[in-house]
C-alpha cells in the first residue's frame, strides 16, 4: 500500500478502529506514544520546507514504530498492523527524501560571480566560507605560476586571471580527490573551465557556484551527490 501525502495519520487511526471493532475493545491503551499527532507534525514540516524539524519527528516516528511491532504483533490484525507500519517507515523515509530546505544554510557566504572568469577565485571563496579575497587569489595564483612554470610576472597573471586551470587550485593547499566523508568539495568541470564548491550542510548537499545567483539545493542522497560530480575532478 502507498500512503498519499497527508494520509499517514489517517491510515494508522483507521487501523486501530478496525483493530478496536474485531477485538471488541478499544486498543488506543496499547499504542501510548503520539504516532499519529507526530505524523501530523511531520507532515506540516514538510509541508514548510522545514526540514530540520521533519527529522526530529521522523526520528519520533521511527522509535515509537519500533516500540509499536511487537504490540501489533499480538492483535488479531497483525499482518496488518506489520504492513501499515513498514508503510508509514516507508513514506516518513519518502516524504523526508524530498523534503528539502528553501533557504540557504545560515552562517555560510556566497559571492555572485562578476564579469570577469575567476571562477577558480569563486569556488575557493565559497569553500573558505569568504576567508579568500580576489586581490589575494590573483597574487598567490600569480606567484605559483612564476615558481611553478618560471614565467614573467605579466604573464603569470594574466593565467591567473584566466582563472579556469585546476592546477593553481594546489597553491592553495587543495588535491585532487574522490568523494568521501570532507564536508565539502570544490567541483572542477574541466571540459567547461568552470569550478563551484559543494558543502554539505546537516545532510543537505548544497551547490555554492558564483554563476547561479545564489545557493542551490543539490540533494540529501549519495546518488544525488555522485550524479552531480560524475565525469568531474574533485579537490579538497
Amino acid at each position: 500500500m502507498t500512503i498519499q501525502p497527508g494520509k499517514a495519520h489517517d491510515e494508522w487511526s483507521d487501523l486501530k478502529a478496525k483493530q478496536s471493532k474485531a477485538g471488541g475493545k478499544s486498543v488506543d491503551g496499547l499504542f501510548k506514544l503520539d504516532l499519529g499527532p507526530n505524523l501530523d507534525k511531520f507532515d506540516a514540516a514538510c509541508k514548510a520546507s522545514d526540514r530540520a524539524k521533519a527529522r526530529q519527528y521522523a526520528s519520533k516516528i521511527h522509535s515509537a514504530v519500533d516500540k509499536y511491532r511487537p504490540i501489533a504483533a499480538k492483535l488479531s490484525l497483525a499482518n496488518e498492523f506489520k504492513t501499515t507500519l513498514a508503510d508509514i517507515e516507508k513514506y516518513v523515509a519518502d516524504q523526508l527524501q524530498d523534503c528539502l530546505p528553501k533557504s540557504a544554510p545560515a552562517g555560510l557566504k556566497y559571492m555572485k560571480q562578476g564579469g570577469d572568469g575567476l571562477c577558480a577565485f569563486y569556488a575557493l571563496y565559497h569553500l573558505s566560507n569568504g576567508g579568500l579575497t580576489k586581490d589575494a587569489f590573483l597574487k598567490r595564483a600569480s606567484k605559483f605560476y612564476v615558481d611553478k612554470l618560471h614565467l614573467d610576472d605579466d604573464t603569470a597573471k594574466e593565467l591567473a586571471t584566466d582563472g579556469n586551470d585546476p592546477a593553481v587550485l594546489g597553491a592553495f593547499g587543495l588535491k585532487r580527490t574522490n568523494l568521501g566523508d570532507k564536508e565539502a568539495y570544490v567541483v572542477a568541470d574541466v571540459g567547461a573551465g568552470h569550478f563551484w564548491t559543494i558543502r554539505r550542510v546537516d545532510d543537505v548537499w548544497w551547490r555554492y557556484d558564483g554563476l547561479k545567483g545564489k545557493p542551490l539545493v543539490i540533494g540529501v542522497t549519495p546518488k544525488s551527490v555522485k550524479d552531480h560530480v560524475s565525469g568531474k575532478e574533485l579537490y579538497a
